[in-house]
């Protein structure tokens, strides 16, 4: 059966009971398809670099990362972040593994602009370990934190490692958040997207910001593997729960390869 990355926003982290209740569904989930989670942890971050008295900084949705303040990020999401995912699927009766993007060179990992510091862009590159993870039934969490071939780590955004991680194992993407999907002028759920209605909505300012890195993210995903991404809430139990019974994905806002 083809696997399914999901990729789950920080903020999801922070809502103990609506991930207990999120994850209950990956468990039924895990049942019909493998599952790879890869998660964010904006807030975390935030948390973290503000006990620190320091300020971050995005531009075009991604988040810089002045080297200085690289040791609080990894901290955030390969400690704070994964572990709070791990503890959370232990109680939900979930075996889990935690890696990162620089674990069994399952990624290569390159600085994508010098303006942005140690932010980082990856692509897939050996799926032998995580391939022997999910044959054993693990649900595999990738935090979003890796490693060029020069040792210096690198801050990745998290949405371009989940299409990373489709691409490693060809498997399905669902990009969840804390909206139902990607939604329209009137604050109404936009069922299907393909790259002339992207642009469209893009140059309207409908589809603006961080939704659009995930909306262009999602499109060049849905190319690469030839099938659909999925933007949608991590929230949407009915959709996780026909999932779950029917191995098929209805989950908010359809990106199309075309």
């Amino acid at each position: 059966m083809t696997p399914i990355v999901f990729k789950l926003g920080g903020e999801a982290l922070t809502n103990k009971q609506a991930l207990a209740e999120f994850l209950q569904q990956i468990r039924a989930v895990q049942k019909v398809r493998p599952v790879v989670i890869v998660h964010g942890g904006g807030p975390q971050v935030e948390d973290m670099m503000a006990a620190a008295l320091l300020k971050s900084v995005k531009v075009d949705g991604l988040r810089a990362t002045p080297e200085e303040q690289l040791p609080f990020v990894v901290g955030a999401l390969a400690g704070v972040a994964s572990q709070q995912l791990v503890a959370a699927c232990k109680l939900a009766g979930i075996n889990a593994i935690a890696l990162s993007l620089a674990d069994a060179d399952l990624f290569e990992a390159s600085v994508k602009d010098e303006k942005l510091g140690a932010v980082g862009e990856v692509k897939a590159n050996n799926s032998n370990a995580i391939s022997v993870l999910l044959e054993n039934n693990y649900v595999v969490i990738l935090n979003s934190i890796g490693c060029d071939n020069n040792g210096q780590t690198l801050n990745i955004n998290a949405d371009d490692a989940a299409v990373a991680a489709a691409q490693l194992i060809d498997a399905e993407l669902c990009l969840l958040s804390n909206v139902p999907g990607v939604l329209d002028a009137d604050k109404q759920l936009i069922p299907t997207l393909n790259q002339e209605s992207i642009d469209s909505y893009i140059r309207q300012g409908v589809i603006s910001d961080g939704m659009a890195v995930k909306v262009n993210a999602a499109h060049q995903a849905a190319q690469h593997l030839r099938r659909p991404v999925n933007i949608g809430s991590w929230q949407d139990s009915k959709a996780l729960s026909q999932l779950s019974e029917t191995a098929q994905i209805n989950l908010g806002t359809k990106i199309q390869a075309v």
